[in-house]
């Protein structure tokens, strides 16, 4: 037969009052973090601490002239309160911004500071070979350009099955881009353009005119590597080339440039050729 345990009447009213303390005291606790959150949510919003002035910074100013434009129908904003993501993704609405600081200098005033995407790059597509888009080192492509930038190497015709601004390249595209970022820096040589148009046999030219013949999209980086060693040993030993072939990585060769052939006119000479 069951036993049942029996509690005297005092000790169980007494668990009783003790309950109820608890749960009035976790309700009076929550009632006024509740009314101090919304104190203090009130007086962030207030006139007191709206924003007035927004510092935008960085280094191109076409980019912050767009980002400016961007911000400008934000409305109200707080500077205890900010609201530092919706500021910071309306800002990368702007394809050309990177990375984005929000900080409070003053009860009215925001510093935004904007680091811009640098390109790596000028890409156009098979079928465009000259409408020139740029991308970052992350082949990130994010602005279209009628005239490259000084200095950004033109891979004319690169090998993608889509090229569009605001999008990455597709994955095995994106390998190849890494590839010939990768083995222009290691090798160092200053390549302007670089000629995809027969993805068999790949060109490049160097800012001097000399002609660098690739091959294949095999071994890449690799080959623009070696490029660039041949042609830094070249010029130290004064024996500028007129090309430098790569096209088989284990025996590559140079043809020194003409002794009457300037640099401007072996430019000329292979901007003639871009296929050859």
């Amino acid at each position: 037969m069951h036993e049942f345990e029996w509690t005297p009447a005092e000790d169980w009213l007494d668990q009783r009052r003790l309950l109820w303390r608890r749960r009035r005291g976790i309700l009076a606790w929550v009632v006024t973090m509740a009314g101090l959150l919304g104190l203090l949510a009130g007086v962030a919003t207030s006139e007191a601490f709206r924003c007035h002035v927004i510092y935008l910074e960085g280094p191109r100013r076409d980019v912050l002239a767009n980002v400016k434009t961007l911000l400008s129908d934000l409305g109200p904003v707080s500077t205890v309160c900010c609201p530092r993501g919706r500021l910071a993704a309306r800002a990368k609405m702007c394809l050309a911004v990177d990375r984005v600081h929000i900080r409070a200098i003053s009860r009215h005033e925001l510093r935004v500071m904007v680091e811009p995407r640098w390109p790596a790059a000028a890409l156009s597509a098979p079928g465009h070979p000259n409408a020139w888009m740029l991308a970052d080192h992350v082949g990130m492509v994010y602005e279209a350009v009628s005239q490259c930038p000084e200095g950004i190497v033109r891979l004319r015709a690169f090998p993608t099955p889509a090229l569009g601004v605001g999008s990455t390249l597709p994955a095995e595209a994106n390998a190849l881009f890494a590839d010939v970022i990768g083995g222009m820096r290691e090798g160092g040589a200053p390549f302007v353009v670089i000629d995809f148009s027969q993805p068999a046999n790949v060109v490049g030219f160097l800012q001097d005119g000399t002609k660098i013949k690739i091959g294949g999209l095999d071994n890449l980086r690799r080959k623009l590597a070696l490029a660039g060693w041949v042609w830094t040993a070249a010029r130290n030993k004064e024996l500028p080339a007129a090309y430098i072939d790569v096209r088989i990585p284990s025996r590559p060769t140079f043809l020194p440039r003409q002794s009457d052939q300037s640099p401007s006119a072996a430019r000329e000479a292979t901007a003639q050729r871009p296929g050859t």
